[in-house]
């Protein structure tokens, strides 16, 4: 520690900007904690310096916040760009729009986990890049950091299968009302195993989570298959397919702006003396159920040893239904004789990719790489919800919303985004001791109504200390410096229609399509 601190205050003297590595790879062999984890951001919390990982409210289902670089942005959500398998994932808390938009003010609908239907057993790896030197190649898409998930293929042997089961109980620290123990479980098999050349990997998993409150539940169900294989020494290819379904009970969301809530009425019982946990639990339904697809292919072809051109594409679907009923029991649905709504959602999701690489060693430790490449992605959501009030009956509830008094009040949209780049990228490095990175980009991101073409630069530069002169010293572990500078400044701007979870009061109807604002 002496040396490292002698030689970090020699290095701020000099005017050197030290930082941590540009990314950060958690692996497998670090202990991941998935016995009941729901969602790779979760596994990251306590192992990557700078990155907060939080849950958005007490909802067992809810979304997790996953910060980088911290709230940057009015519009979009600071949530980093997640890439599952070569798949850009859908994974934005934007997605989730309020039930009763007309009521911003008192309803309140809970954002839900985009990433549950990942089997935290298939996880290999998470990596973290956190500058914008190592992000630049991402554009816009890449300003608010990159996380990349890898799920397991096998080493080349003999068939192996694996179970295991889990159990957790969760019980309030203190009686609550309405609370009690919740029993949660994960089960999952794999079958791995390699056929000549084809590597092959086929899991499925079940796991429930359940929270302290009987209503606040989740179940999900997946299988994935993958494989890979070098058929000669020219071509490679490979595709990794996953399908879930779950089903959600959402009873303990804890609403942002103060309005009556499970959560809420049992923190401030002065608050909302007509609102009680007992009643609440009784009438009030949040129930979700999502179906999901993913699918990334490869093939690779390797021209001559240091020239090759990889092609992928990667798609993300998803449908889901979500059902609320505020009965008699809670203040909304008293003053409004009963509020039901039923939102209906679909998103498809697409990202492909060419990228030609040029690998050559000058030496024995002088490796340079070039790397150019092109690509396409984006996303068509069609989201509609229909709610009403005054109901002359509460048997059907929420399922029942043609059965309200009111007038209908219908809110649709579509929502199209498309967009086209290239890069170009090299890097030098001498072993693992030193290296030198640069990019540029150029895509057409909107921004507003601009579609114009705008060129993203990136570079950075390390040397790693521990190595090059303190290899044999066991006081450090690691002392690496580094530097860099990357652009992402432009954003996607899309319609208000996306952001009512962080719209109070009422805003109007709306009916038709809308563009970029």
């Amino acid at each position: 520690m002496k040396y490292q601190a002698i030689l970090v205050t020699a290095a701020l003297l000099g005017g050197i900007f030290f930082r941590a590595n540009a990314q950060d790879v958690i692996k497998d062999t670090l202990d991941f904690d998935k016995a009941m984890a729901t969602t790779p951001a979760s596994l990251l919390h306590g192992k990557v310096a700078g990155l907060r990982v939080s849950p958005i409210d007490g909802n067992v289902n809810g979304a997790i916040n996953t910060l980088i670089r911290g709230v940057n942005a009015l519009r979009s959500d600071s949530q980093p760009l997640w890439i599952v398998d070569g798949v850009i994932i859908n994974a934005s808390l934007n997605r989730n729009n309020d039930a009763f938009w007309q009521y911003g003010e008192k309803s309140y609908t809970s954002p839900l986990n985009a990433l549950a239907y990942l089997n935290p057993y298939d996880i290999e790896s998470i990596e973290v890049l956190k500058d914008l030197s190592a992000t630049a190649i991402y554009g816009a898409k890449g300003a608010h950091g990159v996380i990349i998930v890898n799920t397991g293929m096998p080493a080349r042997r003999e068939r192996q299968i694996r179970w295991g089961s889990n159990v957790g109980i969760s019980s309030p620290e203190f009686p609550i009302e309405g609370a009690s123990t919740g029993i949660s479980h994960n089960h999952h098999l794999d079958i791995s195993g390699t056929t000549g050349q084809t590597r092959y990997d086929i899991s499925a998993y079940l796991r429930r989570s359940e929270g302290i409150f009987k209503a606040n539940n989740g179940t999900y169900g997946g299988l994935r298959a993958s494989f890979d294989t070098k058929a000669n020494p020219v071509v490679w290819f490979g595709m990794n397919t996953a399908i879930s379904m779950g089903q959600m009970n959402s009873v303990a969301g804890t609403s942002y702006f103060g309005q009556p809530s499970l959560t809420m009425t049992l923190r401030n019982p002065d608050f909302f003396p007509s609102d009680t946990a007992e009643r609440w639990a009784g009438d009030y339904d949040d129930n979700a159920v999502e179906r999901r697809l993913t699918n990334s292919t490869y093939l690779t072809l390797n021209f001559t040893r240091s020239l090759s051109l990889k092609s992928s594409i990667g798609v993300d679907f998803q449908n889901d239904n979500r059902y609320i009923w505020y009965g008699p029991g809670t203040s909304f649905g008293n003053e409004n004789k009963g509020a039901a709504s039923v939102l209906g959602t679909s998103i498809f999701k697409y990202n492909a990719k060419s990228e030609l690489s040029w690998k050559h060693f000058f030496s024995q430790k002088n490796l340079l790489v070039l790397r150019a490449a092109a690509e396409a992605s984006g996303e068509w959501t069609k989201f509609n919800t229909l709610n009403g009030t005054d109901f002359f009956t509460y048997t059907l509830r929420a399922r029942g919303v043609r059965l309200a008094c009111s007038a209908p009040a219908l809110h649709k949209y579509d929502h199209d985004y498309n967009t086209a780049g290239a890069y170009m990228a090299a890097s030098w490095s001498v072993g693992e001791i030193a290296g030198v990175n640069a990019s540029l980009r150029g895509d057409n991101t909107a921004r507003y109504d601009d579609g114009r073409f705008t060129l993203y630069k990136g570079a950075d530069a390390w040397f790693d200390l521990k190595k090059a002169f303190l290899k044999d010293s066991g006081l450090i572990s690691t002392l690496k410096i580094s530097g860099g500078y990357g652009e992402a400044g432009r954003e996607q701007y899309v319609p208000y229609g996306l952001y009512g979870s962080y719209i109070s009061g009422s805003y109007p109807r709306v009916d038709v399509s809308l563009e970029y604002y």
